[in-house]
């Protein structure tokens, strides 16, 4: 059976950066990621709040069924293939991924913790921490550049939506996790301990 790790945290924290790294320090073809984000339903699908806006911060704004009958696929041996998620943006063209499987799968998400289905398949469960505040001009930063929000646009779902959805599905986790990942500066000593443990994982 291959190992499954999941990885969660805060929007932000740093956990794309933290799973580049830790996949380019294992050897080729031995580590396979699925992200969550790829799994968010259609806009059109998507709830909105008192305020007309929509909310991609709740468990439902992803198909959570979908992404766990992938996840079971990859640990069966077999490759997945999902189109790339855009964020809504008009223009980027979408790339299809496809996923092989490999001796290590690593789930990433919001979610995947408070999702018990998908939770309860983890051999390692790490979560990633950041400050509030840097988390937020953090993500005030990547919305600006990467998705061209406006920094009133990302303060009003930081404080409406990303946040509230943080402490209902995500910090009642983090006490629950084989290791916590602080990256308010740097995550380098994180991303050994996890690098030297998969490593014998292989072995």
């Amino acid at each position: 059976m291959p190992y499954l790790i999941g990885i969660a945290g805060g929007t932000a924290c740093g956990k794309t950066s933290i799973l580049t790294e830790i996949q380019a320090s294992l050897p080729a073809g031995s580590v396979c990621i699925v992200s969550q984000d790829n799994y968010y339903r259609p806009i059109t699908e998507q709830k909105t709040d008192a305020n007309g806006v929509v909310n991609f911060d709740e468990p439902e704004s992803i198909d959570l069924a979908h992404f766990l009958q992938d996840v079971r696929t990859l640990m069966a041996g077999e490759s997945i293939e999902k189109t790339e998620y855009t964020f809504n943006n008009d223009q980027a063209k979408p790339k299809v991924i496809r996923t092989n499987p490999c001796e290590i799968i690593v789930v990433e998400g919001l979610f995947v913790f408070d999702y018990q289905p998908i939770a309860e398949l983890m051999d390692l469960k790490i979560f990633v921490d950041a400050d509030e505040e840097i988390r937020l001009q953090r993500r005030i930063k990547r919305d600006g550049v990467e998705r061209g929000y406006p920094e009133h646009d990302v303060r009003y779902r930081w404080q409406h939506h990303i946040q509230p959805s943080f402490e209902r599905y995500l910090l009642p986790h983090k006490a629950h996790c084989d290791l916590v990942i602080m990256n308010n500066s740097s995550y380098q000593k994180g991303v050994s301990i996890i690098v030297n443990h998969l490593k014998c994982v292989l072995l």
